[in-house]
């Protein structure tokens, strides 16, 4: 399944449904999503801007179609 639209991140389906029905806020939704997308690794060694000493810059990419996710669910659970 493609997160955000996104055609370069793309998740299994049911790992994203897990994520989505799991996730009781945006935040948590969020956090989940990129916990897929990056890996534990990844995370625990990288911020969004990569701008502490030794840390790495996560994808910009992968960060905007998780943030697109995250909204596109907010407009869709508000309108429900």
């Amino acid at each position: 399944m493609l997160v955000g639209g996104n055609p370069n991140v793309a998740l299994p389906r049911q790992k994203y449904l897990d994520c989505l029905t799991r996730s009781g806020q945006p935040t948590h939704f969020a956090v989940r999503l990129a916990e897929l997308a990056f890996g534990d690794d990844v995370l625990k060694a990288s911020t969004i801007t990569g701008g502490k000493r030794g840390t790495l810059q996560l994808d910009p990419n992968v960060i905007d179609a998780i943030q697109s996710m995250v909204l596109i669910d907010q407009v869709i659970t508000s309108v429900n």
